[in-house]
Order: C-alpha cells, then structure tokens, then sequence
C-alpha cells in the first residue's frame, strides 16, 4: 500500500514530523480498518503456541493462508457468504470446518487451537 500524502516525492526532514501529526489519526483509523472488514481472521495454535508449517485454505481460493510464524494469527479479507474452511497442521490430519458464515463488515473470528 502506498499513501502519498504529499506533493514532494522526498520531503524535507524537517517537515516529516508536520506531516505525521497532520495525517496520524487517519492513517491509524485506517491501519485498523481491515479488523472491522467483512474476512476471517484469528490464531492458528497448538496448546496456544503456533504451528510451523500450518495453513488454511478456504474452497473456492487459489491460495492457501499461511499465519505468521511468531504468533499464529491470520487475516484474510472476503466477501460476505458462506464457506469451508480447512485448516492444515502437520502431522496431524487436515481439520474442516463447513459453513463458516462471513457477514457484513463485522468480520468473523475463527481461532482454531488444534490441541490434540
């Protein structure tokens, strides 16, 4: 994502701070944003620690999601609508979860601890 928010493609660094305390509260309402869009989003873990090498593909999507190795979490903006998810951490059997709702912008938490 790029946000241009001036004219002058490199600013003077005196000015940079203008310009941060003049964009700071829009710019961080819209880093907040995609928690409050229409998507699925939570942790992929183990007894709460993440899963290296774990993924989750939605039918219907090219791409599987893969969460951040740190923490687990995963974000995935999309429509509203109905679907099956499916979450892969070896060694353990794939896990599916059918008719997982998506709706309007509130955005749906799907955390999924795969504690055996």
């Amino acid at each position: 994502m790029t946000a241009e928010i001036s004219t002058s493609k490199f600013p003077p660094a005196n000015t940079l701070n203008t310009y941060w305390e003049s964009n700071r509260e829009s710019l961080m309402r819209f880093c907040e944003q995609p928690m409050y869009m229409s998507g699925m989003r939570g942790r992929i873990t183990r007894r709460g620690a993440p899963i290296p090498g774990a993924s989750l593909h939605i039918d219907g999507q090219e791409t599987l999601i893969t969460p951040d190795a740190a923490t687990g979490f995963y974000h995935r903006l999309m429509m509203p609508g109905t679907y099956n998810v499916t979450v892969y951490a070896p060694p353990e059997p794939p896990r599916r979860w059918l008719n997982t709702e998506i709706t309007g912008s509130s955005g749906k938490q799907l955390e999924k601890d795969l504690s055996l």
